[in-house]
């Protein structure tokens, strides 16, 4: 099984399985099936518009619209998936583990009427991760989707037992943006050394959360992401 290394945000290397050839194809011929529909339905209605007035003959194009921006639509408003990835539970990824933007979608799609059928499964098939000529243009690669790769914090905390007791219940009122922001200063203090960003979280999450305590910032830092991931696992009951 082909799989790439995607480096996130957090200095993390993710591995994740590059989306099967067979994957791509059923989830192209889902998108197609959806698009045969769209185009039926158009035909009809956009006939019956004009058989009632000429004028509305222009409305062909609008019916269109959605016909061929379909691909570019969907994965720029479903976070890389459209509805045949989505079945096959594949999405569209930048190597660079930053988030597919605008431009990196619309290359993909520029490239797309060139990029089907045999020319799009040789490159699949050849190259080495899994992608096709929008692909290598855009700096993306199709993966799979698996249970707990998606989130950076949890290549990062070991699984806590269930029987572990949290040290700071305050934890709980932390937002995953919270914690992915503290996340990051510890990835960034593990990398260089520079505790600045550390110390500035550090007291920041102390007024917010109205904590006394005399650990030392990074341990503290730590022990409250730990805590908050037994939370956001087994609730404040635990």
């Amino acid at each position: 099984m082909q799989k790439v290394n995607i480096e996130t945000t957090q200095n993390v290397l993710i591995s994740y399985e590059i989306a099967t050839l067979g994957d791509r194809i059923l989830a192209y011929l889902i998108d197609y099936l959806i698009i045969f529909c769209c185009f039926i339905a158009i035909m009809l209605v956009g006939g019956l518009f004009a058989a009632v007035n000429e004028n509305f003959a222009w409305m062909w194009i609008v019916f269109y619209l959605p016909v061929i921006f379909y691909h570019l639509l969907f994965e720029v408003f479903r976070d890389g998936q459209s509805p045949g990835k989505q079945q096959m539970k594949i999405k569209v990824a930048k190597l660079d583990g930053s988030e597919p933007t605008l431009g990196s979608y619309l290359i993909r799609w520029i490239i797309r009427p060139i990029d089907m059928g045999i020319v799009a499964i040789l490159f699949i098939a050849i190259g080495g991760k899994g992608q096709r000529l929008g692909d290598l243009a855009a700096g993306t690669a199709v993966i799979k989707l698996r249970p707990g790769i998606n989130t950076p914090k949890q290549e990062i905390i070991k699984k806590i037992e269930s029987d572990y007791f949290p040290t700071f219940p305050e934890a709980e009122r932390l937002s995953s943006k919270d914690v992915d922001i503290i996340l990051q200063a510890l990835a960034h203090f593990n990398e260089t050394k520079n505790v600045k960003p550390v110390m500035a979280i550090y007291h920041k999450v102390i007024d917010l959360l109205k904590i006394k305590t005399d650990m030392e910032a990074v341990a503290f830092l730590n022990l409250l992401v730990k805590d908050y991931n037994h939370y956001s696992t087994y609730g404040a009951t635990s």
